[in-house]
Parts: C-alpha cells; sequence; structure tokens
C-alpha cells in the first residue's frame, strides 16, 4: 500500500476492532478516543459524520488503551510514549544528524502497523507491553526472547523506575488480525 493510498477507516470501526481482537472495552475506548479527539491527537468528525482514522490514528487509540491512568491523563500518557527513545538512550549531546535516526516507540509502533496493513506478519511474531507505572514500552520477540525497550532519556531500560509494575500486553498476532481486518485491500475493498 502506497502513502498517497493510505485507508481510512471510521472510528466505530477502530473502537469494535480493539474490543474484538483485543479486549479492550468499548464504552472506555470511545472516552479515550473522544479525549484525543479534544487535544487534537486524533481527527474530529463532523456533525453527523463519524471520524475517519489511519493506521497511525488506530494505533495511537491501541496506545491509549493499553497506557492505563486516567482518561484526563490519557494525551499526555501518549505522547510521552510516542516519544520513548530506545534503550533510554539520552540524545540530547549527539549530533543532530544521529538523533534524526533514533526511532522513537511510537514511530516502531507505526511501522508495524503498516507492515501488517500492507500483509507483512512481523507483528505476528512479537508482544508489545506497555507499562503504566512509568514510561516504557517493549518489544518482545516470541522465538527468541528479545526485548527491546524504550524509555525515558537516562533511565535504565530492564530496570525497575520504583514501586509496583503495571503494564498491558498486546499480543501481537490478535494487533495483526485487527489492522488486517480492518486496513488490508480486502477489507478496504469491501468497505
Amino acid at each position: 500500500m502506497a502513502d498517497a493510498e493510505i485507508r481510512t477507516i471510521d472510528l466505530p470501526a477502530a473502537v469494535a476492532a480493539l474490543e474484538k481482537h483485543l479486549g479492550f472495552r468499548s464504552e472506555r475506548t470511545r472516552q479515550l478516543a473522544r479525549r484525543l479527539q479534544e487535544t487534537g491527537m486524533l481527527p474530529a468528525g463532523s456533525h453527523g459524520v463519524s471520524a475517519r482514522l489511519d493506521v497511525h490514528d488506530f494505533g495511537t487509540l491501541a496506545l491509549a488503551c493499553a497506557a492505563g491512568g486516567t482518561i484526563a491523563e490519557c494525551p499526555e500518557r501518549v505522547a510521552t510514549l510516542d516519544r520513548l527513545l530506545p534503550g533510554g538512550i539520552d540524545a540530547s549531546d549527539f549530533p543532530e544528524g544521529v538523533r534524526k535516526r533514533m526511532v522513537p516507540a511510537g514511530v516502531d509502533l507505526d511501522a508495524m502497523l503498516r507492515m501488517a496493513a500492507e500483509g507483512d506478519d512481523c507483528l505476528r511474531q512479537v508482544r508489545i507491553e506497555v507499562v503504566s507505572s512509568w514510561p516504557e514500552y517493549a518489544v518482545i520477540w516470541q522465538a527468541s526472547g528479545e526485548v527491546r525497550r524504550w524509555r525515558e532519556p537516562g533511565s535504565l531500560p530492564g530496570h525497575w523506575a520504583a514501586g509496583h509494575r503495571r503494564s498491558t500486553m498486546i499480543d501481537g498476532k490478535a494487533l495483526f488480525y485487527a489492522v488486517q481486518a480492518l486496513f488490508a485491500d480486502e477489507a478496504a475493498d469491501a468497505a
């Protein structure tokens, strides 16, 4: 799927897919979506017309569901998770060229979702963990057990920040099937 052909879906379809495939309650997902729309992180619909979401927007909503916290905290939690860096590297003193090549967590998630929409099954091989006790996003490769962690700059990956650790684990297979159901060419042709 080329960038010029980015498919969109309506918000109720995204909410239904998140509940069906990932188990996120639709009532809370709708509340999170409304809060993200109020802050401009998701597109808003118009009177009588549902908002249209692309793959990036779907990822933002899925991340909001997994991030935990209150509805009011949702936009800040998602924005923080989006900008986490691999291994918690503090790149502030790095040359500009190096900083541009570092892939924040949000970009990593977007890439995996876009690849899933195009039929690449790499997402089926991972689990995604979103820690709500402190900002952390992790991708766990199921075959090898390798874990890639994104943390705030200066924090140590693999170390607990403080207190009790709470997280949500997203099964990559379930996320792959949700993306396929919503954004794959066959699904878009049927819409």
